[in-house]
């Protein structure tokens, strides 16, 4: 279920008429036929933020997960964050537990137009005060007032919004940015309704926050040229790192190495290319979607030592990277219609295990997720 928030406007950086957030409850529907009853379960909460998947703030429900939701709203911007216990207090990893280091979160000092660090921070988000609650329309005969009219944030006593039916595409104004604003919200086409061979009817909703699968590829500089490759660490499934929250990528890349020096006979010196044939490496990164980062990888090169023409001495060799990443988001029709991020590296790798074989600054710039 989609919950859309309009606001008048917005203030800050880019700031415009007419503003549409929304929340989303992913529902699980169940039947217990000894009864005859259905018995729904919200499994998730996301609060989108600022439009862009990776930002979502997603709460899985659990234990401690308090209904009706509180919904947060970013100060100026209007991005929205589940309230996992409703104590008007943005906490990562408790009121959003899934894809965390990712998470907008509330930064409500954004409305200043100031970026400040890559991750959140707690000095970035102003507590919320009980009085600004705005609660939702229970009606006095719902099975579930009395428990609500107890709830410790006084609900009952708290101003109502209204809730209604999204607009049609037809919807009548005269603000074409406003009309813009709610084709661009409106689901199409759906829901769709399949009757399967037994007559069963299935309800397919809409593909909501569906795991990106994203490739990289990017140019890069070291003392040679490469190539590289981004990809998630099984390919085709994105994976988190245990504990830290980051990501685990796939770097794969090919290319002229730098030149090398060796002695030859008679103390002399043949200069030739050690040509790093094929590198590959398992690379963790802190989030997806940070515009700064930083990251570190380590694998192997094949490389070829061919001292003389016609001579080639692959070996393989330990390496290891780490660096910072600055990303921008961008609309691209040539990538996607969906936003898509360029993103430079600025790095120091090491190539070679006592002895270190040689070492040096890489910069790699590339369009894609990683």
């Amino acid at each position: 279920m989609d919950y859309y928030f309009y606001y008048p406007s917005e203030v800050g950086a880019g700031s415009h008429p007419h503003d549409i957030e929304s929340l989303v409850m992913k529902i699980v529907v169940g039947r217990n036929d000894s009864l005859n009853e259905f018995v729904l379960k919200v499994e998730e909460t996301i609060g989108r933020a600022h439009g862009l998947y990776w930002y979502n703030n997603i709460h899985t429900t659990d234990y401690y997960t308090k209904f009706p939701i509180t919904v947060l709203v970013e100060e100026g911007k209007h991005a929205s964050c589940p309230d996992a216990n409703g104590d008007g207090i943005y906490t990562p990893s408790f009121d959003v537990n899934k894809r965390t280091n990712d998470a907008w979160g509330i930064r409500d000092i954004i409305r200043s137009g100031i970026l400040y660090s890559g991750s959140f921070e707690t000095w970035m988000f102003k507590k919320r005060e009980p009085e600004t609650i705005v609660a939702p329309p229970l009606p006095k005969n719902s099975p579930l007032y009395e428990s609500y009219s107890k709830d410790k944030r006084d609900l009952v006593n708290k101003p109502v919004y209204e809730l209604r039916p999204f607009p049609e595409t037809g919807f009548t104004t005269n603000d074409r940015h406003l009309r813009e604003l709610i084709k661009d919200k409106k689901p199409v086409n759906w829901p769709v309704i399949k009757y399967s061979s037994s007559e069963a009817k299935y309800i397919h909703g809409i593909e909501e926050d569906k795991e990106r699968k994203s490739f990289t590829i990017a140019y890069r500089k070291d003392a040679g040229s490469n190539y590289v490759l981004y990809a998630p660490l099984l390919l085709f499934k994105n994976v988190s790192a245990p504990m830290t929250g980051g990501w685990l990528v796939n770097k794969f890349y090919f290319g002229n190495g730098d030149l090398i020096e060796e002695p030859g006979q008679n103390n002399t010196i043949i200069a030739s290319r050690n040509n790093t044939s094929f590198g590959h490496m398992i690379t963790h990164i802190s989030s997806a979607s940070r515009w700064l980062d930083n990251y570190f990888g380590a694998g192997y090169e094949i490389n070829d030592y061919d001292v003389r023409k016609n001579l080639h001495r692959y070996k393989v060799d330990f390496t290891a990277e780490y660096g910072f990443k600055i990303r921008a988001n961008l609309k691209l029709k040539m990538l996607s219609k969906n936003p898509r991020f360029i993103g430079i590296r600025v790095g120091y790798q090491v190539t070679g295990f006592n002895p270190v074989k040689r070492s040096g600054l890489i910069f790699e710039i590339g369009a894609g997720l990683w």
